[in-house]
């Protein structure tokens, strides 16, 4: 059986949210969503590899200041172009595939969490931001191998619903970093 091989991307966007990234309006990236889950038609991107499939999510982080307010915004997305299946049928491998973004944003809430503390010790440097995403990205990184070794790339399935309810419990306890926008 093939397995399923997820791409991990850490995109870091120093750019102003007045407007949605052109990817966002278009449809190409999906913000993350606890209640919209991912579906086999939102993998469009060519199979690349002998894997199953793959979940490119990225981190898009953006910053302003209005008024001598500073306001960040730190979104999880999933990109529908650089995702693919060659296995359209499997539930379970989707579960695995959106488990995958569900640790991602797991991961994006500890980053705003810890934008959060930056702001409150008034070091938001860029330096301190770029070291806590890249802090945070090379953990994320680990977890996500973890989780693909504990499951077998999600053939497991009793192993894959331990990891859905570790990581909905995490979800839940960073529950207080689940809205996107930050102000200071």
């Amino acid at each position: 059986m093939k397995t399923a091989f997820t791409i991990f991307t850490l995109l870091v966007c120093f750019t102003a949210f007045a407007q949605q990234p052109q990817e966002v309006k278009n449809g190409e990236l999906i913000p993350w969503s606890q209640s919209n889950k991912l579906k086999w038609s939102d993998f469009r991107g060519e199979v690349n590899g002998s894997s199953t499939a793959a979940t490119c999510a990225v981190w898009n982080s953006s910053f302003k200041y209005t008024d001598g307010v500073l306001e960040c915004e730190c979104v999880n997305l999933f990109d529908r172009f650089q995702s693919w299946t060659t296995d359209t049928t499997s539930t379970q491998l989707l579960e695995h595939e959106q488990l995958h973004f569900d640790i991602s944003e797991v991961f994006c809430r500890k980053v705003r969490k810890g934008i959060v503390e930056l702001l409150a010790t008034e070091d938001i440097s860029v330096a301190a931001y770029e070291a806590l995403v890249d802090s945070l990205g090379n953990e994320r990184d680990c977890y996500q191998a973890l989780f693909d070794k504990e499951t077998a790339y999600g053939v497991y399935g009793t192993k894959q619903l331990k990891w859905r309810k570790k990581t909905d419990s995490e979800l839940d306890n960073l529950n207080s970093f689940a809205n996107t926008t930050i102000k200071e």
